[in-house]
């Protein structure tokens, strides 16, 4: 906001486009959360203080509610299209996508034998659990199929 002595109060528009779950009511807080700081600036005593902290915490709260109920809402709408799903989803956790180059493994080297550890890895992971488990019910059946398959690769 910008102050003058001809116009008391001046918007500025945003540059960057507002989130949508964002409405009148949380803005409503933040000029609330922003006059009570100030007030706090100008006298630092404990009645200040308190009502900047409480509005800190209400505005908080208002925006992680309305976050989560808006992403809620849009994943709900999305059915079963898992495209529109990964869509929501990346617009919560926003950020670059990068891969993870992985240089050795157990000592393997090439990528073949990189595959096959990765591959024995998540085949054995089960029964590799499982054992390490202290047989919390003896009269449980653990049943599962051993991972005997080899990776190829052209």
């Amino acid at each position: 906001m910008i102050v003058d002595k001809h116009a008391p109060k001046v918007q500025l528009k945003m540059r960057v486009n507002a989130p949508e779950w964002l409405n009148s009511d949380y803005l409503a807080h933040c000029d609330e959360r922003s006059y009570w700081a100030k007030e706090f600036d100008k006298c630092p005593c404990a009645f200040h203080l308190r009502e900047k902290l409480s509005s800190e915490n209400r505005t908080k709260l208002l925006r992680d509610n309305l976050k989560q109920s808006w992403f809620e809402d849009k994943l709900l709408n999305c059915g079963n299209d898992v495209k529109k799903k990964w869509e929501v989803i990346r617009k919560f956790w926003p950020g670059k996508n990068r891969g993870t180059q992985i240089e050795e493994i157990n000592g393997k080297v090439g990528d073949i034998d990189k595959a096959d550890e990765i591959n024995n890895f998540f085949c054995n992971i089960g029964p590799n659990l499982a054992n390490d488990i202290a047989d919390p019910c003896p009269n449980m059946v653990v049943i599962y199929q051993e991972c005997t398959s080899t990776a190829t690769y052209t």
